[in-house]
């Protein structure tokens, strides 16, 4: 394990001229995806795999000519880009001399790799969590009833993969454990209602302790897990009901880091040291106790929290703000901060967190109630402007 760590070290400390030239950006516009794909093509196939409800075309890389084989999909929330960022860091590295003069480069010949960046194209040019008929693809595995959950699934019956990775973001609420932020979360999803265990939860349990074990040296106690309730209609589910092997994978969100760059490094490296473990894959017997080591999300987090702030001449409340995405007409994501909690907040956490008893803190809103929009903040007379632009 010390010689593979000397590996993701390395890889992080280059990571700059490894990564695809997408910049530190949320939203990936149509003429930037284009663009990559285009240029993409000229080293490397790539494959129309269908059509989604606007016809917008849905495309896939492969790579590698081994027998073992693994599907990783991305962005079918059209509002998560940063596993996507990822993924084609994967496609712009695999495709680099580094990677073709290392010695990784052996994973392609033990290895078949199916990459479709952005499932869900319309959601993701519309910035919206749906597609455009406004249904989540996410849950739509029972029913397939729409184009882009068919074609994953007749990819899924034609490639016939034997590990799968399903590729999102979550939101910056979640806290790991002690008060940490969740930069990054995984899910071993159940098969049926008792979430019990057999072989197919197993792999993927064994994966995401393996993706742990060096992610954590990066960010320790930062990674968390999800509910694995189960759902017939969530993805990860539904193919564990198969017996497909499925990681979900759920980037997340650390301190002023909104174009998650931190995170879609974290992201790469650990889908690197996925495929390393792919490439010779034995599951583990304690991977249960291991993969239920790692803390379960719990949605403790904020994106600014003011705490003490006097409401009146006797009442003082502590008040979260969050940040609502909005796509403006220059192809950028506005971040508009809105009150979303008031109360004893004591056991939600900040991203950024103020003090109203240590600093003169007077928030710029029509009102103080729930979902106001705040335009600014006063702190020791200097304005704190929360509104911004990436």
């Amino acid at each position: 394990m010390e010689e593979e760590l000397n590996l993701y070290q390395e890889l992080y400390k280059d990571y700059s001229d490894i990564k695809s030239p997408i910049g530190a950006v949320r939203y990936l516009s149509e003429p930037l995806i284009n663009k990559l794909n285009h240029q993409i093509s000229h080293q490397h196939q790539i494959v129309n795999e269908g059509n989604s409800v606007l016809d917008r075309v849905i495309s896939s890389f492969e790579f590698g000519q081994g027998s073992f084989k693994i599907l990783i999909w991305s962005q079918m929330h059209g509002n998560e880009s940063t596993t996507t960022k990822a993924v084609y860091d994967l496609i712009y590295y695999f495709l680099s001399s580094k990677f073709k003069n290392s010695d990784e480069a052996d994973l392609l010949n033990h290895l078949r790799i199916k990459i479709i960046p952005v499932l869900n194209p319309d959601g993701s040019f519309a910035w919206t969590r749906t597609n455009a008929n406004q249904v989540d693809l996410n849950r739509d595995a029972k029913d397939q009833s729409q184009p882009e959950t068919k074609l994953l699934m007749r990819i899924i019956d034609d490639f016939k993969p034997d590990f799968c990775f399903n590729m999102h973001d979550q939101r910056s609420i979640f806290e790991a454990e002690e008060s940490q932020a969740a930069q990054l979360s995984f899910l071993s999803a159940s098969y049926r209602k008792d979430r019990s265990l057999n072989e197919t939860r197993l792999k993927s349990m064994h994966v995401i302790n393996s993706m742990h074990q060096v992610l954590q040296k990066f960010i320790p106690e930062q990674i968390g897990r999800y509910d694995d309730a189960f759902n017939i209609n969530c993805f990860g589910d539904n193919l564990h009901a198969r017996a497909l092997p499925t990681v979900l994978v759920e980037a997340g969100h650390t301190g002023n880091d909104y174009a998650r760059e931190k995170t879609r490094k974290l992201c790469f490296i650990g889908l690197i040291r996925a495929l390393i473990e792919l490439k010779d894959f034995q599951t583990s017997e304690n991977s249960d106790i291991y993969y239920h080591s790692i803390p379960e999300n719990s949605k403790n987090y904020t994106d600014l929290l003011i705490k003490n702030y006097s409401v009146s001449e006797t009442e003082t409340l502590d008040i979260s703000i969050r940040y609502r995405e909005i796509l403006s007409e220059k192809s950028t994501l506005i971040f508009e901060p809105y009150i979303d909690q008031i109360g004893n907040l004591d056991h939600i956490f900040g991203h950024q967190t103020m003090d109203a008893e240590l600093e003169d803190i007077q928030i710029n809103s029509e009102k103080i109630e729930l979902q106001a929009i705040v335009k600014s903040l006063t702190i020791n007379a200097n304005v704190f402007v929360v509104k911004f632009e990436i």
